[in-house]
């Protein structure tokens, strides 16, 4: 699999047809999920909310069933194409329906709507055509390269999904990435379906603008719905999920699918009667597993919130509680039975979607939550040296006012300042009273869900993704709460949405990558200059003209490899690394990488040295901190070409200079490649 050669021959029509690709599978899994829900009796009445609860199980159904495929070995053409026929068949009908109702609803909402809010769809809609075009740009950033797009690769190549021991990441539950894979198979290129499930993300994040929309049209109010869809859709960080294939977008969708159904079932509009509360309950669980089944941190912030709603919800309604109870006074008893059942019985329903993931963990390593609980269910695939890196490397840390600065990603300064609309009404919701029962649960999830992302994770930033739009929608109300200003104020945020939105975006993505994706540069030669190593990685593939294959030392970002690869992550076990650290003879060293196939091997030398501080950690179990015993920079390049020149010859090494600010030139880039000695 050449995938230089794929991504040279990958031009701007080929990118438009994968984007309607993408838009097709996303509109007949809708369609599919929506009969389905319907001949369950769980489907809302509000058709548009039926056909965005449909494509959330549609999502959640096709990604099962490409990971039931992939572990049966199938991961062929002819499998995954009669996946797409059947949805095609089962969706198509019920999709076109929605399509013509969309559009007749849209060409309405424009008609109708104030010439204010003309113009912040219309921005809208500008803002998601760059998205898509900005989608055809290569990806980048480093998660992508090593396992998002790494993973479904790796699975591409060996037709069948299995446990990689040498990627940890491929252990998480990888509901996104079945859509990759599945773009990858039907295209029968890597790299045509990284750029289908980029295109994927901007439609999800539509879809999750259509969530927010309805979540504010039944709780909050019409317009509420309309901005806060808005301020979620047009920020700065939605814009950069157009650029990558992050699982956020299809987390985040999933997310608000489940807190949509929470509201429902907690009183408001459709769930006043028994049987809509208990549809409700069942939709919020499934959206949760689908949640689950593509990020472990959606345990924390999306299973525990909602359990805990579920809870409490009975408990603290004033109102007769629907299904057995009341909600206060000498009902209290019932109350705390009705809600100790439906919590039971969300967690019960929320676990049978994940299940597949936790069960495949169970049968390759004996752990469902690898690399999870790992010091508890330690196998002979997880060390306690691995644990403990782990753990270390993604405790909590950084202070609250660093990680406030952070969240805002350069928002106080220009051109950033549309990125802080979906916070910047909260002041005014503060000052609002009395606060509406939907309106006091947006704020407990929201407010949790940070207390959880600062308490117990490491806090980077994509995790609290997904409560940007229930910000959002928070925002919105606060907006809608100023009466004596609200319309000045409604100008003031559209002006922000049209003139901010689109200076951000354009300066830092549009001008930087829209030539790319419209074939004005080529591909491989922005590559070459803005991601190090990819020169070399280029090179390389004359090398595998003889069907060997390479062991990556220090690196593991291999979806631009073009050929078998066996690499390891920081965390993981390179087997040469492994056997220098026990001290292997070159003999040994030579049969050891026989047996493996290796033919060459690549050291990146710049990588083992970015490494190094920021995962070495005192470990009690005695071992010498660091990424690597032989040691960094120019000690560890003699250290390793000294032990290992019985069993490897050099072949080329790449240095990338770079200018600095004296005028001199610095390695930016410095990497070897070796050849195993017969």
């Amino acid at each position: 699999m050449n995938i230089i050669a794929e991504i040279d021959a990958t031009g701007p029509l080929t990118h438009l047809a994968l984007i309607a690709g993408a838009a097709a599978g996303l509109l007949c899994a809708a369609g599919a999920g929506a009969r389905l829900l319907a001949l369950a009796r769980l489907a809302p009445e509000d058709l548009a909310e039926r056909f965005l609860f449909g494509l959330g199980a549609g999502l959640g159904a096709v990604s099962l069933a490409v990971l039931g495929l992939g572990l049966a070995g199938q991961v062929k053409h002819l499998p995954f194409a009669g996946l797409a026929l059947l949805l095609a068949v089962a969706g198509a009908r019920e999709a076109a329906r929605a399509v013509r109702r969309g559009v007749g609803a849209a060409t309405e909402l424009l008609r109708a709507a104030p010439p204010p809010d003309r113009v912040s769809l219309l921005c809208g809609a500008a803002f998601v055509l760059v998205a898509l075009l900005l989608s055809g740009a290569p990806p980048m950033e480093y998660d992508d390269l090593e396992y998002h797009l790494g993973a479904p690769k790796h699975y591409l190549e060996t037709g069948a999904i299995g446990f990689w021991p040498t990627v940890v990441y491929a252990g998480f539950p990888l509901n996104s990435e079945m859509w990759t894979l599945l773009a990858m198979v039907l295209t029968g290129s890597a790299w045509q379906g990284a750029l289908a499930g980029k295109a994927l993300n901007v439609l999800l994040l539509v879809a999750a603008a259509g969530v927010t929309a309805a979540i504010g049209k039944r709780h909050l109010g019409p317009r509420s719905g309309l901005y806060a869809a808005l301020f979620f859709l047009c920020s700065v960080k939605t814009g950069l999920y157009s650029l990558r294939n992050y699982v956020e977008p299809y987390l985040t969708l999933e997310s608000l699918l489940a807190l949509a159904a929470f509201l429902d079932w907690a009183g408001s509009g459709e769930a006043a009667d028994p049987p809509r509360r208990r549809a409700a309950l069942v939709r919020a669980a499934l959206a949760t597993g689908f949640a689950v089944g593509c990020k472990y941190p959606a345990l924390l912030f999306l299973a525990l919130p909602l359990g805990l709603g579920f809870l409490l919800t009975p408990v603290l309604s004033p109102a007769p509680v629907a299904g057995g109870g009341v909600g206060g006074g000498g009902g209290r008893a019932a109350a705390i039975r009705v809600g100790a059942r439906a919590a039971v019985l969300y967690g019960a329903l929320a676990l049978l979607p994940a299940l597949p993931w936790f069960a495949r963990n169970l049968a390759d390593t004996g752990n469902p939550g690898y690399p999870l609980l790992g010091s508890i269910l330690q196998g002979p695939l997880w060390s306690a040296e691995q644990e403990a890196r782990f753990h270390e490397a993604h405790r909590p840390r950084g202070t609250l006012a660093g990680c406030l600065a952070g969240l805002t990603d350069g928002a106080l300064a220009p051109p950033y300042k549309l990125s802080l609309l979906w916070v910047a009404f909260l002041p005014l919701l503060l000052l609002a009273r009395p606060w509406s029962p939907p309106l006091r649960a947006l704020g407990a999830y929201a407010a949790l869900g940070v207390a959880l992302w600062y308490g117990f994770t490491h806090r980077i930033d994509r995790f609290l993704y997904p409560l940007l739009p229930v910000c959002s929608l928070l925002s919105a109300a606060g907006l809608e709460s100023a009466r004596g200003a609200r319309e000045l104020l409604r100008v003031v945020a559209i002006l922000l949405l049209t003139f901010y939105t689109f200076l951000a975006f354009g300066r830092d993505l549009a001008l930087a990558a829209l030539p790319i994706a419209l074939g004005a540069q080529p591909v491989t030669a922005a590559l070459a200059e803005n991601l190090p190593g990819f020169a070399a990685l280029r090179d390389l593939q004359a090398e595998w003209d003889d069907g060997g294959r390479l062991l990556m030392v220090g690196e593991a970002r291999t979806f631009y490899c073009g050929g078998p690869t066996l690499a390891a992550t920081v965390f993981d076990r390179n087997p040469l690394v492994q056997a220098l650290d026990a001290g292997r003879s070159p003999e040994e060293l030579r049969a050891l990488l026989a047996g493996l196939g290796v033919t060459h091997v690549y050291v990146g030398w710049t990588e083992i040295e970015r490494l190094d501080p920021t995962y070495s950690f005192p470990w009690s179990g005695g071992r010498r901190p660091g990424f690597w015993s032989l040691g960094t920079g120019r000690t560890g390049h003699e250290a390793f070409r000294a032990r290992t020149a019985g069993a490897l010859e050099p072949v080329r090494d790449w240095h990338v200079w770079r200018p600095d600010a004296e005028g001199g030139g610095v390695i930016g880039w410095w990497a070897e490649l070796y050849r195993v000695r017969r």
